[in-house]
């Protein structure tokens, strides 16, 4: 995938795919998430800062920054804040 920052790839698996965009809809940054298990966000909230909370779920191992996120077994949640 590539939303105008470079090629993202995919690890196998679903992944997760972050971008941020200005008000022109002009790439600031992209980033994915993931290993080869399946990891998917399911939803997006914006705050009036700018800063971005994602939900989702993972299976595997996930890092957003803040050091890996270990699955517990099968499938677990996760809540992802993204500064502006």
């Amino acid at each position: 995938m590539n939303f105008g920052g470079g090629v993202l790839a995919s690890l196998g698996g679903k992944d997760i795919f972050v971008v941020k965009l200005d008000a022109g809809g002009n790439h600031r940054w992209s980033k994915r998430f993931g290993d080869a298990s399946d990891q998917a966000a399911s939803a997006v909230a914006v705050g009036p800062d700018g800063s971005a909370v994602v939900v989702g779920a993972f299976a595997g191992s996930v890092d957003f920054g803040g050091g890996a996120l270990m699955s517990a077994g099968g499938t677990d949640i996760f809540v992802a804040k993204f500064a502006p």
